[in-house]
């Protein structure tokens, strides 16, 4: 794969208002991006005819399985049809001479990216760039449509303008966009979504920063940290009780790998981020991933991989049994997905499980339950440690009505760890309880009343 990026900072205009923040902006961003090892152009103040060469020469060289990156920073404003970037020779005494003396910002995109993956972004809403007056060109950009493979990041919302602080080295939205993409394994589309968060808290939502995205497949890290197993992360978060941050499992979160892995380290898989994605939900550990991201990736791209799969090639042949069941302990008094079965046209894909112990060591069972063809499907697995090695316990698929004589039976079993339905009266008087209530929670709740 190659990576690629052009990045772009003016401060000092010839017809415009003079900036303090944007060559720093570019040369921070053309050194971290060489740093993880892109091959990056800079151009500091460049004129109308060097930008326009320079993104000639970056789109002919880039090839088939590239992601490529195009940065700018400096002044950015539309004649209410189309967006312009502003060189730095560029001359606008009138509305009509924008698009001649100014770069389009469509000139940027990347019509046929859909083998790579191309990233534009815009640092490129400044105040009013003109020394003074308005030139009848409203504020800030307009939004633009994104070819499939591509994100564009705007440093703030359509017909805004982006805050710029003097004696500070960066502007506020490059600033929280370099901290995010320093974080290892964390996907391109959440970089931009907690730099969004950043720039709102620093600047009490007077800077939104937006984007849009049409990026599809594996999802992509500025920096990827890969250096244990999932099996080595399993045995540590086991017999060492270690946490496991969500960013640490995002690269065994790819399509590549649901396709072709073997069965039991796509479940060990699963079940780490299972885990890891509860733990915080709850508070327990601190919030990396974003929480609609990683349900969508998991319920539209990840769990349906891993239903066809088991249903190709899932080869287990030993029957689970209640009797099972009565062999295992469970620990840790936590439970993790819902307690109770719907019927197959209400049931979702998920993951239902317990650490438990079984003949002395200490595990995990797991029942991956999905529906098909209005048909209940229940994938049980039990994998525990012994010596420092995972011993799987692999099950044959259950079907029918045989899941509901499994799950009833486990569903009791962890009644006594389930959370407490909160009261009527708190209910009634308090919002912030309702606020915390789990789907399970409203339903037991309403339940109970009628």
């Amino acid at each position: 794969m190659q990576k690629k990026s052009l990045i772009i900072g003016i401060n000092n205009y010839k017809h415009f208002s003079v900036l303090e923040n944007c060559i720093n902006d570019a040369e921070d961003m053309h050194a971290f991006l060489q740093a993880v090892e892109f091959e990056s152009t800079l151009l500091v103040d460049p004129t109308q005819a060097e930008i326009i060469e320079a993104i000639k020469q970056f789109k002919e060289s880039i090839s088939d399985d590239t992601v490529s990156i195009i940065f700018f920073s400096g002044h950015g404003l539309q004649d209410e049809k189309f967006n312009f970037l502003v060189a730095s020779d560029s001359e606008v005494r009138f509305i009509e001479d924008i698009k001649y003396n100014c770069i389009l910002a469509d000139d940027l995109l990347i019509k046929a990216s859909k083998k790579n993956l191309h990233l534009v972004i815009l640092d490129a809403c400044r105040n009013n760039p003109f020394y003074s007056g308005n030139k009848s060109s409203s504020m800030g950009l307009l939004k633009m449509n994104a070819p499939a493979g591509t994100l564009i990041a705007f440093s703030t919302s359509p017909n805004s303008t982006s805050i710029e602080r003097t004696g500070e080295r960066n502007g506020v939205y490059t600033k929280y966009l370099l901290k995010n993409m320093q974080t290892a394994n964390l996907p391109a589309e959440l970089v931009f979504k907690n730099t969004r968060n950043d720039v709102m808290q620093d600047t009490s939502d007077r800077q939104i920063p937006w984007e849009e995205s049409s990026l599809f497949g594996d999802h992509f890290s500025f920096i990827e940290a890969h250096e244990q197993t999932i099996e080595n992360l399993t045995i540590d978060h086991l017999l060492k009780n270690e946490s496991i941050p969500l960013p640490e499992l995002m690269p065994f979160l790819k399509v590549s790998i649901f396709e072709t892995e073997k069965l039991e380290r796509l479940i060990l898989i699963l079940t780490l981020v299972k885990i890891s994605f509860s733990n915080e939900q709850e508070g327990i550990s601190s919030r990396t991933v974003d929480e609609d991201y990683l349900n969508d990736i998991l319920f539209d791209m990840f769990y349906p991989k891993f239903e066809e799969r088991l249903l190709k090639d899932d080869t287990a042949t030993d029957i689970f049994s209640n009797d099972i069941l009565s062999r295992l302990t469970i620990v840790k008094d936590v439970n993790f997905g819902y307690n109770s079965l719907e019927g197959p046209d209400e049931t979702f894909s998920q993951i239902v499980m317990n650490y438990v112990k079984l003949d002395d060591e200490d595990g995990v069972v797991c029942f991956y339950l999905f529906t098909k063809d209005n048909e209940h499907y229940l994938k049980p697995v039990v994998f525990t440690i012994d010596k420092s090695k995972i011993k799987f316990r692999n099950y044959t698929i259950i079907t029918g009505d045989k899941v509901n004589a499994i799950t009833d039976v486990y569903f009791k079993m962890r009644l006594p760890f389930e959370k407490e339905v909160p009261r009527i009266n708190n209910f009634l008087t308090t919002t912030t309880i309702i606020e915390k209530w789990t789907e399970v929670e409203f339903q037991k709740f309403f339940k109970s009343k009628e």
